[in-house]
């Protein structure tokens, strides 16, 4: 019977510990993914490189990683924050912001970050981070522009998580270098 108590006191403090370490995960999760979004809004990207997992790192330098983040965030909200129940050194981030992207207006962009438990601190992997809401349609691209074009630049788009260049049509572009004539 003392056995049984003891086992009972055992595997409560164990379970409880559990439950008590997954919640400091997950608020410790959220304080760092709104660490990484406020350096987003400031533009600090070598913060935002510094919050990437070591796997990421090992795929791109910061030179590349600040190439490709030409995104200037003006706001965000984190809708949801969940750690994986099977593997707790995984969790999710959910965010929507907005901000600006070569010149064009983004508003309410749904972003999904896997982020990485390493070294006591929270990383994001950044090749799983997927951007929904493609950039291309918010962009407004070139209604002329062939649909198997644009079908291949969204995927390419969604598959290394940038933003697609400018695409002018030729009518605009006679109009804006007459405008700059005069």
């Amino acid at each position: 019977m003392k056995r049984k108590a003891v086992f009972i006191f055992l595997m409560t403090i164990v379970l409880g510990s559990l439950l008590f370490s997954n919640v400091n995960r997950k608020k410790l999760l959220l304080n760092r993914a709104n660490e990484y979004w406020r350096a987003r809004t400031k533009d600090d990207l070598v913060t935002v490189y510094n919050m990437l997992s070591k796997e990421s790192k090992k795929n791109v330098t910061l030179t590349s990683f600040i190439r490709k983040t030409n995104i200037k965030v003006t706001e965000y909200e984190i809708s949801s924050v969940n750690i994986n129940k099977v593997k707790p050194s995984r969790g999710v981030v959910k965010v929507i912001f907005s901000g600006y992207a070569m010149g064009y207006p983004l508003k309410k962009i749904r972003n999904k970050q896997l982020w990485i438990f390493e070294d006591g601190n929270w990383y994001v992997d950044y090749k799983v981070s997927e951007t929904k809401k493609g950039f291309v349609s918010k962009n407004k691209l070139n209604s002329k522009l062939d649909p198997r074009v644009k079908e291949k630049l969204m995927k390419f788009i969604k598959e290394h998580n940038i933003v697609p260049p400018k695409v002018v049509s030729p009518e605009k572009l006679k109009n804006e270098k007459k405008n700059n004539i005069k």
